[in-house]
C-alpha cells in the first residue's frame, strides 16, 4: 500500500497568516501603551506644576507668612518637698491598687 503524500502547508491554506503581521501588530500595540504611559506621566507632572504655580504669589503680590507666635506656658507651682512627694506617691499606689481590685470583681 502506498501512503499518500500529505499536501504542504501552503496548499491546505490559500493564504497562510505571515509572522511579520503578527509582529507588526504587536510592536504597534507595544507603540500604544508606551504612548499612554507618557501622556499619563506628562499629564500627572503639568498637574502638579500647575498646582505648585497657582499656590505661589504672581509677580507684584507679596506672599504673608502666617508667622504664630510660639506658645509659652509658664508654671507658677511650687516645687514639693520629699514628704509631699512621699504621701502623693502613696495615694497614688493606693488608689492604683482601688482600681485593680475594683476591675477584677
Amino acid at each position: 500500500m502506498e501512503t499518500a503524500a500529505l499536501p504542504a502547508y501552503s496548499t491546505v491554506i490559500a493564504n497562510p497568516p505571515l509572522k511579520g503581521n503578527i509582529m507588526k501588530t504587536l510592536k504597534n500595540l507595544e507603540a500604544m501603551f508606551v504612548v499612554a504611559v507618557a501622556l499619563a506621566c506628562s499629564a500627572s507632572y503639568v498637574s502638579q506644576v500647575s498646582e505648585v504655580a497657582s499656590s505661589q504669589p504672581q509677580s507684584g503680590q507679596t506672599a504673608q507668612a502666617n508667622v504664630q507666635a510660639i506658645p509659652v506656658i509658664t508654671i507658677t507651682a511650687k516645687r514639693m518637698t520629699a514628704q509631699e512627694k512621699q504621701l502623693s506617691l502613696l495615694e497614688e499606689r493606693q488608689e492604683l491598687a482601688r482600681v485593680a481590685t475594683a476591675s477584677a470583681l
